[in-house]
C-alpha cells in the first residue's frame, strides 16, 4: 500500500510540474542582464547559527542528544552553493551542507540503546555527523526585472552517521551510518522580489522522502525566508531564518527506531556573483 501511495504522489506532482513548464511561457521571461533578482553566476558561502534539537527513540526508550547526551544546543555550521543560470528560465545548483558533532561523558547509569547495554560508569563518545550534497534544476516559470518564480527538482545524497564509542572500558563501538548509494530525488519551490536595486526579498523550501535507504525511511523539510543586500556590483550578504527538519525511522532490529533532528536558526552568507548590468540603476 505504500509503495501504491508514494506512485501516486510521484504522478500527482509530476502533473503540477508539467502544468508550470506549460504556463510559464504566459508570464514572459527577462534574461539575467535586465533581470534585478537572477544573476548568471551564483556563489555562496555561509553558515548557520542554530539552536540543535536531537531525539533518539528505540521502543519505548527516548534519549534527547542535546539533555541527555550533553550535545551543544547550538552550533556553527557550514554551507556552499554555487548556481548558473541558462537563457532566460533555467537554473543549475549545486549545494554542500554538512556538521560533525560529538560528547564525551560518563554515564551515571545504565542505559540500552538497542542491542548496545551501556554499564554504569563507562566513558563513551557519542558522535553524530550530518553531510548533504545536493544538485538541483530551478525553472523560473516567472522571470521579471523585479520579481522571480521557480519550481524545484534535484537529486540529493546524504549521510547520517550516529554512534556511541565505549573509551573505558573498552567494549567496541557501536555506528549507525544512514547513506545514500544512489540520489534521492527533491522538490521545492523559490520566489525573489526585488524591494530596490539592492534590497531583495527571497525564500524557498524543498521536501525529500525516501524509502528503504540502508533500511531506514524518512522526510526532510527544508524552508528559508529572508534578504538579500547587493553591497556592490559583484559582491553582497544575505541573512535568511531557516528551518531544516529530518525525520528518520526503522523497524530493523528488536524495535523501531526513530530519529527526529530539529535545526532551526539564521544562515547568514556572503554572495559573489556576475551577469546582469541593472545594479547603478535606481
Amino acid at each position: 500500500m505504500e509503495e501504491e501511495e508514494i506512485f501516486m504522489s510521484l504522478i500527482r506532482w509530476s502533473l503540477v510540474l508539467v502544468l508550470l513548464l506549460v504556463a510559464g511561457p504566459m508570464f514572459g521571461a527577462v534574461t539575467t542582464d535586465e533581470s534585478i533578482v537572477l544573476d548568471r553566476w551564483e556563489l555562496q558561502l555561509g553558515g548557520f547559527f542554530t539552536r540543535l534539537d536531537t531525539t533518539l527513540k528505540v521502543g519505548d526508550q527516548e534519549v534527547n542528544f542535546e539533555d541527555d547526551l550533553d550535545f551543544d544546543n547550538a552550533a556553527d555550521l557550514f554551507r556552499f552553493s554555487f548556481g548558473r543560470v541558462f537563457g532566460k528560465r533555467h537554473e543549475v545548483r549545486g549545494t554542500y551542507f554538512s556538521v560533525k558533532r560529538d560528547s564525551l561523558l560518563e554515564f551515571e547509569g545504565e542505559l540500552d540503546i538497542g542491542d548496545a547495554p551501556i554499564p554504569i560508569g563507562a566513558q563513551v563518545l557519542i558522535i553524530y555527523d550530518t553531510e548533504f550534497a545536493t544538485l538541483d534544476y530551478t525553472y523560473w516559470m516567472i522571470s521579471k526585472e523585479r520579481t522571480a518564480f521557480g519550481v524545484t527538482g534535484g537529486l540529493t545524497l546524504f549521510d547520517l552517521k550516529t554512534g556511541i564509542d565505549l573509551v573505558e572500558p573498552d567494549l567496541g563501538s557501536v555506528i549507525q551510518d544512514l547513506s545514500t548509494e544512489f540520489p534521492v530525488p527533491q522538490i521545492g519551490l523559490r520566489v525573489r522580489q526585488a524591494m530596490s536595486q539592492k534590497f531583495i526579498f527571497l525564500g524557498e523550501a524543498s521536501f525529500l522522502r525516501f524509502r528503504d535507504v540502508s533500511d531506514f525511511s524518512g522526510d526532510f523539510l527544508t524552508a528559508r525566508l529572508g534578504f538579500e543586500y547587493r553591497t556592490f556590483r559583484y559582491l553582497g550578504f544575505g541573512a535568511q531564518m531557516s528551518l531544516n527538519k529530518y525525520d528518520v525511522r526503522s523497524d530493523r532490529g528488536r524495535a523501531r527506531t526513530e530519529f527526529n533532528y530539529d535545526i532551526e536558526g539564521f544562515y547568514v552568507y556572503l554572495r559573489g556573483t556576475f551577469g546582469g548590468i541593472k545594479r547603478n540603476k535606481s
